[in-house]
């Protein structure tokens, strides 16, 4: 992973402007109608903006409809990831927020994250507030509230929300997130997981109780075999690459291969879903949850 500055036909050319105190890179692919809410969203931050879209192949190229907005455009779609990862390298200001085309950032509380950092005047912080997670079809909220975490404090070992975890809507220093490589490429899902646990190498987390970001879920869409299975590659991607990390934690290994288990178990791969519940088993045996998973992926059971 190594992030640098686009060039060629995939380059985007900043407007011009006052100096930003805060990029905001929205990612996106065939969806124009999503992006104007997402920018619409961004344009309420109290704070100095930089609008970076990042069109990753469309078959209709991204046009910005207003001229505070820069185009990042990938001839072909390269992923989310790359797509981040090329808005991070068009990033001029010192601090960055992303924003997938379908959510919203809330303007008050990333505000409040921005004025906190520039407070404490330090790149080996980075701040994470309330993400609000809204069912698009009943239009139902609920808040996930994060706890702060130390420099170089394990991701994955303890505890690090106040209910479902949730990590869009991160506020961080744009030289920091390049030096410890920005996002992982090769990843589709659990990507947020894998960076945190190079990010808290190089910084801590401080945390606001103020929404600062709305996901807009679709828990058809959510349930589709691909994704479960996309899920289950980013776990068994982060184990291997942070083995040195959390490898002795045999908490930490229960709980991702029971995670691994139950996204296979949705796609309905119930062999696969069987040997991950073994493998969590074999970690912790002494969780209960874990052995009444294994047990109904014997039966063909869902194991959520």
């Amino acid at each position: 992973m190594h992030v640098e500055p686009p060039s060629g036909a995939e380059a985007g050319t900043p407007p011009a402007g006052a100096n930003p105190t805060l990029t905001v890179v929205v990612t996106t692919k065939d969806r124009p109608h999503l992006v104007r809410r997402a920018l619409a969203s961004a344009r309420q931050v109290p704070v100095p903006v930089q609008l970076v879209v990042v069109d990753d192949g469309s078959q209709e190229p991204y046009q910005a409809d207003a001229s505070d907005v820069a185009v990042v455009r990938h001839d072909s779609s390269r992923g989310a990831n790359a797509a981040r990862n090329s808005g991070l390298a068009a990033a001029t200001a010192r601090w960055v927020v992303f924003l997938d085309d379908d959510d919203e950032l809330v303007g008050e509380g990333i505000g409040r994250a921005v004025r906190d950092l520039e407070g404490w005047d330090s790149d080996e912080v980075a701040v994470l507030g309330t993400l609000v997670s809204v069912d698009e079809g009943t239009g139902r909220q609920e808040s996930h509230v994060p706890l702060p975490l130390p420099r170089g404090a394990d991701w994955l070992a303890g505890p690090r929300f106040q209910g479902r975890h949730a990590h869009n809507g991160l506020v961080v220093s744009a030289r920091q997130l390049r030096s410890v490589g920005g996002f992982d490429e090769q990843i589709r899902a659990w990507t947020h997981d894998e960076l945190f646990l190079r990010l808290l190498l190089a910084v801590e987390l401080r945390t606001i109780p103020d929404a600062v970001y709305l996901m807009y879920e679709n828990p058809a869409r959510s349930t589709l075999r691909q994704q479960q299975l996309n899920r289950v590659d980013g776990i068994l991607r982060t184990l291997e690459r942070h083995d040195a990390l959390h490898g002795p934690n045999r908490v930490v290994t229960a709980n991702l291969m029971s995670a691994a288990g139950m996204h296979y178990a949705r796609a309905r791969r119930w062999a696969d879903a069987r040997r991950a519940f073994t493998q969590a088993v074999r970690a912790d045996p002494s969780r209960r949850v874990i052995w009444v998973r294994l047990a109904r992926s014997l039966s063909g059971q869902s194991a959520s």
